[in-house]
């Protein structure tokens, strides 16, 4: 017989037991666990696995008056079963007595408590495999999405590159103005994709980034909606317009990806998730104590809950729905990833008026990138240009050609090679010294880390922006090792994103060299 679909969490197997022992253990089950107790009659192995199995069951009783040697046989044959949790009921010490289960319940035990705590334990244990099943899988899909993200990326480059060249050249205004904003505005999005598909295969112990706030909100746009079913939408309200939080940006995206699930659950039909982002400056003392802060807001429509449920809502594994729909990890690991970079995540609800979880981060400076220069330092700097010597390297031929123009239009000298040997014989021709290498990171042969090693050791004092749509890998965390010559900027990026960068690395850097 098939379990009763409407059962919550797995199944209890009892072997060798009569009646009595069933009934005297059903009554002493919450009236919520008593459905998962099931009897069967099979003694051997392979019966019984697949009786648990046709019964989705994760726990296996066997019972006080089975033979020893039925006793013996079962427990070898059901202990190495992944999802199984076996318990021998009756006295351990009992003549003849076989060795016992991962768990043994004696006739002193109090048999509700004790069974719904294995319950419990087998719900975790199944939890678990199923977290590990996934882990692997996702493993899998990065392996196979990530070379295709990256050279997606690549394209990408060139379609954003070449667009903001023409928008440069042909202005912003008519209707070809308007088309080439499109244009850079879908890229934008399919860039948000991309960004999704390479953090598949990041390591959850990725370094931190500085991030714009505005920015991550606004590209998980498209991954939102996707989230929420019809009749369901999003609204957003961002104010942080130059703010920036340090966060590992997978995870923090998991955890705004974790909120929009739980408020669509909320909502069911229909219903509005608003996504809101604020300034505000914490006074002392708070949870961030005495910085200025970034406000993030997910609220939504739904159902709302009481005062109490509220309150545990971030406490693990605690969940307002069945053990078939969710773990209640979620909202506990956003907490986990706010608190890990300084913050706090609270919550606020009320039945039927829907629910608002409010993350306070602080506020982080301006990142490696460099603050927007004046006028009067950009026409200082712009005078130097043709005086520097910039080698860049990249495999992609589309690439290269974007990034030529944009070191062409900016006056910039340069040096261009498709890989690290061509880059090398290109620096000993020049006897050597350059200004600046600008380097893709992952390419055939001799990577970019490892160029830059190269010409370092001819030229110690070397400056380096490595380019790449692997921002996110932790490997990077090796790479970026002194702030002030190494810089990374993410592909696809935008010529002025590259241009500020390339301006702030020369302007720290030492005199140039004429080529």
């Amino acid at each position: 017989m098939k379990p009763d679909p409407g059962t919550a969490g797995p199944r209890v197997l009892l072997v060798g037991s009569d009646d009595t022992t069933r009934a005297r253990l059903t009554a002493a089950l919450p009236v919520e666990l008593q459905p998962a107790l099931c009897r069967c009659e099979a003694l051997l192995p392979e019966a019984v696995l697949s009786e648990a199995r046709d019964q989705d069951a994760g726990i296996v009783l066997l019972g006080a008056e089975l033979p020893p040697t039925d006793r013996a046989r079962l427990l070898d044959g059901l202990r190495a079963v992944e999802d199984l949790l076996l318990i021998t009921l009756g006295p351990e010490d009992s003549p003849g007595a076989a060795p016992a289960g991962d768990d043994h319940l004696r006739p002193e035990d109090d048999p509700g408590r004790f069974l719904a705590r294995c319950i419990r334990e087998a719900r975790l244990r199944r939890a678990a495999r199923e977290a590990a099943r996934r882990a692997e899988r996702m493993a899998a899909v990065a392996e196979a999405s990530g070379g295709v993200a990256h050279d997606f990326g690549n394209l990408l480059q060139v379609i954003r590159g070449q667009t903001q060249l023409l928008r440069a050249n042909l202005g912003d205004g008519g209707a070809t103005g308007a088309r080439l904003a499109a244009i850079e505005g879908a890229t934008d999005q399919a860039l948000a994709l991309v960004r999704r598909l390479l953090a598949l295969g990041v390591d959850s112990s990725s370094q931190p980034r500085s991030v714009a706030v505005d920015e991550l909100l606004s590209g998980l746009a498209p991954i939102l909606s996707a989230l929420l079913s019809s009749g369901q939408y999003v609204e957003y309200d961002l104010d942080c317009e130059g703010a920036r939080i340090l966060v590992d940006p997978p995870a923090f995206e998991q955890a705004l990806l974790n909120l929009v699930t739980n408020a669509g659950h909320a909502m069911g039909a229909g219903g509005c998730v608003r996504v809101r982002s604020r300034r505000r400056l914490l006074p002392r003392p708070a949870e961030v104590d005495g910085l200025p802060a970034v406000i993030i807001e997910i609220e939504d429509d739904g159902c709302g809950m009481p005062r109490e449920v509220a309150e545990r809502a971030f406490e693990p594994f605690f969940s307002t729905r069945s053990a078939t729909e969710g773990s209640g990890l979620g909202l506990s690991s956003v907490l986990e990833v706010v608190q890990r970079f300084g913050g706090n995540a609270a919550i606020e609800s009320e039945p039927g008026q829907g629910t608002t979880v409010c993350l306070t981060l602080p506020e982080h400076g301006a990142d490696g990138f460099g603050a927007p220069k004046g006028r009067e330092a950009q026409e200082d700097h712009a005078r130097s240009r043709e005086h520097h010597l910039i080698l860049f390297v990249d495999d992609e031929p589309l690439v290269v050609n974007v990034v030529r123009n944009i070191l062409e239009r900016a006056g910039h000298a340069h040096i261009i090679a498709a890989n690290a040997d061509e880059a090398e014989a290109a620096f000993d021709a020049h006897g050597g010294r350059i200004d600046l290498l600008i380097t893709d990171v992952m390419m055939p042969g001799r990577n970019g880390r490892e160029l830059y090693e190269a010409l370092c050791a001819k030229q110690p004092d070397l400056p380096v922006v490595f380019v790449s749509g692997f921002v996110d890998d932790p490997r990077f965390a090796e790479v970026m090792q002194d702030a002030d010559r190494q810089r990374l900027v993410p592909k696809p990026f935008r010529p002025t994103q590259l241009l500020e960068v390339i301006e702030d690395v020369l302007q720290t850097s030492r005199a140039p060299t004429q080529p």
